[in-house]
Parts: structure tokens; C-alpha cells; sequence
């Protein structure tokens, strides 16, 4: 988990993230996120059904085992990439 957390903000380079950063959130520490700010964790899977109990907004889950992204629509579409790269990287990959 730590390892693809720190992998997540290489991504962002050339930018680099500023705020919260918690590699892996320890189970008594899931109410972190419910704060108010931006924020990156890693979280164990077998934690993940306490941590959708929380009350979260705006929260983007990546579910690195199963491949896939989950949350509310709104942050599901600010996370898809346009259509003109998307298309690019698929046909890359596709090779």
C-alpha cells in the first residue's frame, strides 16, 4: 500500500502534493478521513468497509487489487481523463 500511495504523487510530477499525506492509515486512525481538507492515504482493503462507513465527501477511492475507481459521480467524472488522451493511451496499450 505504501509503495503505490508514493507512487500516486510521482504521477503528479512535475507538480508535487502539498497537503496530507499518510502513506498507510492505521485502522484507529480512520476517522482522518472524514477531514475537511485534500488529503492522499493508503489504506488496507480489509479496512475498507469501516473506512465507507465514515461520513466523507467528495472522496475518490482507487481499488488498486480490483482495478477500478469508486465514489460519487461528480468525482468520478473530474477523475476521467479527456477523451482525446484517453483514446491515445488506450491504443498504446492495446499494442
Amino acid at each position: 500500500v505504501s509503495a503505490c500511495a508514493h507512487a500516486a504523487l510521482i504521477l503528479l510530477y512535475p507538480l508535487e502534493w502539498q497537503h496530507i499525506f499518510i502513506p498507510v492509515l492505521p485502522r484507529s486512525m480512520l476517522s482522518y478521513a472524514c477531514a475537511p481538507m485534500p488529503f492522499v492515504l493508503g489504506v488496507l482493503s480489509r479496512h475498507m468497509p469501516l473506512l465507507q462507513n465514515e461520513p466523507m465527501e467528495k472522496v475518490l477511492f482507487v481499488h488498486l487489487e480490483q482495478g477500478r475507481l469508486s465514489g460519487d459521480s461528480e468525482v468520478l467524472e473530474m477523475a476521467a481523463l479527456p477523451k482525446p488522451p484517453r483514446d491515445a493511451l488506450t491504443t498504446i496499450l492495446q499494442r
